[in-house]
């Protein structure tokens, strides 16, 4: 029986996912205390502006996007609402926190059970006392590794996940992917968390794919989320040959990071193609031999992981 996905226009079933994007931004605003104390955002001209992106990865097969920006850094449910209900995309809106600089005040104060039932009340009830429903948990880890006020939401995350099936994706990037996945790894199996609704945001960050392997062996998923961006398509092809050789092609998740409406920039900013995935990308891995994977890892990889009880 499929499990179901919250989406900010409602509940699907997770069979209808169809070709799924894992990690996108449609909207982000990472001035964190630099943000003018009036800042006011136009979300008319945020949805116009993001809109025709949207439209273009629905024309193209695209069905299912997980907006990855949390609260304090520019989650917006009216935005994605909307943007929702114009594209005919299901996108899917997450409950959690970034990294410390961007939590609010009132984190410090709450206990790790406390934390865990604000993102279940987020998932199951409604984000800040709207219908509409988180449908899965983003975290952040520090550059230099978890923080104990990250650490703290860490375990919050595995609590909550644990009574709601949502998946955690945990930014962890930089020169130290690696050892900071380890430190992750740990909490949660001190919480006895399930290594296999975690997903690894921004793995393609570690150089030493034996470590991808290992992770994936503890039923870690990798996510490679920067396709379209600094890295040529040739470095993504050869991680997935990689971890294909290795067995573990149902760990793997492809998206772009790429960002749509950026507050801080001038009408938004300079966003990335957010087709490149598809119209470039796809098609590299149908002229490689890779044919057979795009459903596994563009549909069923997904509906898998984020699916909820």
């Amino acid at each position: 029986m499929a499990g179901k996905i919250h989406t900010v226009l409602g509940e699907i079933d997770s069979k209808d996912m169809g070709l799924t994007l894992p990690h996108e931004h449609l909207f982000f605003d990472l001035r964190g205390a630099a943000r003018p104390k009036d800042f006011r955002v136009d979300r008319e001209e945020v949805v116009k502006t993001v809109l025709p992106s949207l439209l273009g990865l629905k024309e193209r097969g695209i069905s299912t996007l997980f907006e990855c920006s949390t609260g304090g850094i520019g989650r917006d449910h009216l935005i994605l609402e909307a943007l929702g209900r114009r594209s005919g995309v299901n996108i899917v809106a997450p409950t959690g926190l970034y990294k410390e600089p961007f939590m609010p005040n009132w984190v410090h104060n709450r206990t790790v059970d406390e934390l865990a039932d604000w993102m279940k009340e987020e998932i199951k009830k409604g984000i800040e006392n709207t219908p509409v429903k988180a449908g899965f948990i983003k975290l952040a880890a520090s550059d230099r590794g978890l923080t104990a006020l990250e650490e703290k939401v860490l375990r919050a995350a595995a609590r909550s996940s644990k009574e709601t099936g949502a998946a955690i994706a945990q930014h962890t990037g930089g020169p130290r992917s690696g050892s900071i996945l380890l430190q992750e790894m740990k909490v949660l199996r001190e919480e006895r968390f399930n290594l296999s609704k975690f997903i690894w945001v921004h793995a393609h960050s570690e150089p030493d794919v034996s470590v991808h392997v290992r992770a994936a062996e503890a039923g870690v998923n990798l996510e490679y989320d920067a396709i379209g961006g600094d890295q040529p398509d040739d470095f993504f092809i050869s991680l997935i040959r990689q971890m294909v050789a290795s067995g573990h092609e149902e760990h793997i998740l492809l998206s772009q990071d790429a960002g749509g409406y950026n507050a801080a920039e001038p009408g938004g900013g300079k966003p990335r193609d957010a087709c490149y995935i598809i119209d470039h990308f796809v098609a590299r891995m149908q002229r490689e031999g890779m044919k057979e994977l795009i459903p596994l890892i563009m549909i069923e990889n997904p509906r898998r992981i984020f699916e909820l009880y």
